[in-house]
């Protein structure tokens, strides 16, 4: 079962963690794959390394419109703080491959300047 032992997750072991235990799920799911972990300000990336999988794999990973990179992100977040009973202390863990969430983003900045834009020349809602 992948669910952690410890009650509370330490912020310093919670990069480490989060690394460990997306590889051992990607592992059991027949797709090894490294994870680069980082730490960004708020949260913590754990990055797919895709330098050794196929198209296919990543596809896969990413699934249709990113439902499944997103439930292997739910899934990481619920596991890894699955103990921890202060939701203020619940680490929060962005999963990413092959650039798919800087690409989301910018998809969805044009389309809200798009409908921004549209809004103002024809003050209708949009």
């Amino acid at each position: 079962m992948l669910v952690m032992s410890d009650s509370y997750i330490d912020r310093d072991q919670g990069l480490d963690e989060g690394q460990q235990w997306l590889e051992k799920l990607l592992n059991l799911a027949k797709i090894p794959a490294k994870v680069i972990a980082q730490q960004q300000e708020y949260s913590y990336w754990l990055i797919i390394d895709e330098t050794n999988l196929t198209p296919e794999q990543i596809s896969v990973l990413v699934g249709v419109d990113g439902k499944v990179i997103d439930a292997i992100q739910y899934l990481t977040n619920t596991i890894l703080n699955i103990n921890n009973h202060d939701s203020e202390q619940n680490l929060a863990y962005t999963v990413e491959i092959a650039g798919y969430r800087a690409r989301r983003q910018e998809e969805l900045l044009l389309m809200a300047e798009y409908a921004a834009k549209k809004v103002r020349l024809t003050g209708q809602e949009y």
